[in-house]
């Protein structure tokens, strides 16, 4: 917790006294719709985990099984989550760009 309140320190006084925000656009995406990208993460998860390619094998578990599990145990299971990521940051990037922004 003490590094991580550290880290977040630093990236508070880059940001926002030094004013280097160069870099941050790519997280920029997750701050302008954050609901809508978390609902999306949530409902697209359930849906992969419902649809059934095989007999006991969902399309979540078949995509780590035949794209990601080649490069290993650990690191297939980190670029599973990386690109489920970057999926969902492909949707708020799109909202972005077309100026729709979700809020309540």
């Amino acid at each position: 917790v003490g590094l991580d309140c550290m880290i977040l320190a630093t990236i508070i006084y880059v940001i926002d006294f030094k004013h280097r925000t160069r870099w941050t656009w790519f997280f920029e995406i997750f701050g302008r719709n954050p609901l809508f990208i978390y609902l999306l993460s949530e409902i697209l998860v359930t849906i992969l985990y419902m649809i059934k390619v095989e007999p006991e094998v969902n399309l979540f578990h078949w995509l780590y099984l035949h794209i990601f599990s080649y490069s290993g145990a650990y690191l297939g299971s980190l670029l599973l989550a990386l690109a489920y990521m970057l999926l969902c940051w492909l949707a708020g990037y799109w909202l972005d760009k077309k100026k729709i922004y979700i809020k309540v």
